[in-house]
């Protein structure tokens, strides 16, 4: 019997370091070897730099090869070095299918992909955000159509983001996929005393709105100045956010942790967490965290009532009054801690666990 040969998968994204969409990445390469699918999709991962702190470590194994582009480009314009490390990928080993993620990869891989491979190749993207709220620039608004229509499928994390392509940038409904994150964490050592009351993981940009959050913290400190919070990340706004604290006195409160593989030891040993996003996906490290049975309490952006049942799995908080009364109904009732943080944990389970990963899997293969 003739083997089968497998997918050439070519997977494209700036880098591995914090961030869900990386995270994404290497729980696909992770579930493929797990799963020894590398017999029907052979991937490789094509980035635009390697950055200090990335989640290779988190990796099972070194047989996907990972490529970032020579620096013959000076560092202003690594837009240039990421397109000829595309070029020179697809010119080497030809893929079968390409994987990007949003829409700054994308816009480079697509176009290039179609002229070298024209119907040859599958193209799937991954938009892992809110379109409209993540990409504002006018060639941005001007290319979107055109790039995301060349695509075969486009995956989505909500119906949010799908009515969002489909209303405001015109893509075909009949292209777009919705498939949920997911967690492949289920705190598995998890803590019946946790000693830390708040946590925070991810980047420390924008779109995560960490002002807010450490306004809010200062709130709560004036009613609980035991009150100990975890700030796990890093990013452009690390020193504002430092700032503040040192300015507020609140640096008794609140301690930063650098970027960390062993995040699910925070995880587990904290009661709620919190996020205070402008917008997002679906996002992986809230999903992590409620699988280790931290409570969510997050505020209210765009598409989190698909995930998140206000007082069932977690909080929703339209204001930061309402913000406060929530952590603070948590943190002096331990039945309701116990009680959201158990159905936060089934809810991943039943909805978000690694049976998503395998519906990108199908996605690709068929």
């Amino acid at each position: 019997m003739k083997k089968e040969i497998p997918l050439k998968l070519s997977i494209i994204y700036t880098d591995l370091s914090l961030g869900g969409i990386q995270r994404k990445i290497v729980d696909l390469l992770n579930y493929i070897d797990k799963n020894q699918l590398d017999q029907v999709i052979q991937p490789e991962v094509i980035l635009r730099w390697k950055t200090e702190f990335n989640l290779i470590p988190n990796l099972s194994t070194k047989k996907f090869k990972i490529y970032y582009p020579p620096r013959i480009f000076p560092f202003p314009r690594r837009r240039m070095s990421f397109l000829f490390n595309i070029i020179r990928r697809f010119i080497i080993n030809p893929p079968d299918i390409i994987l990007t993620h949003v829409f700054s990869s994308s816009m480079r891989a697509i176009p290039l992909a179609r002229i070298l491979f024209g119907k040859k190749v599958k193209i799937i993207i991954s938009q892992d955000n809110i379109f409209s709220y993540e990409n504002n620039r006018w060639y941005e608004k001007l290319f979107v159509s055109p790039i995301y229509s060349m695509a075969n499928k486009i995956i989505v994390q909500t119906e949010t983001s799908k009515n969002d392509l489909v209303k405001n940038w015109k893509i075909n409904k009949n292209k777009i996929e919705v498939i949920p994150n997911w967690s492949r964490k289920m705190g598995k050592n998890v803590k019946k005393i946790r000693n830390t009351d708040l946590v925070y993981c991810g980047r420390f940009e924008d779109q995560k709105n960490l002002l807010r959050l450490l306004g809010i913290c200062k709130l709560l400190v004036q009613k609980n100045n035991d009150l100990k919070v975890k700030i796990i990340g890093s990013g452009r706004q690390e020193l504002s956010l430092k700032k503040f604290v040192l300015n507020n006195q609140l640096d008794h409160n609140i301690l930063f942790v650098s970027p960390t593989n062993q995040v699910e030891k925070h995880l587990v040993d904290s009661k709620i967490f919190v996020l205070t996003s402008r917008f997002e996906g679906q996002p992986m490290a809230l999903l992590e965290a409620m699988s280790c049975c931290c409570v969510p309490i997050i505020t209210d952006f765009p598409g989190a009532r698909e995930y998140i049942k206000n007082k069932e799995n977690g909080y929703i908080a339209k204001t930061d009054e309402i913000f406060v009364k929530y952590v603070e109904s948590c943190l002096k009732n331990d039945n309701i801690l116990e009680k959201l943080s158990s159905k936060a944990k089934l809810s991943v389970l039943e909805n978000y666990s690694e049976k998503n990963i395998q519906k990108y899997v199908d996605l690709i293969v068929r």
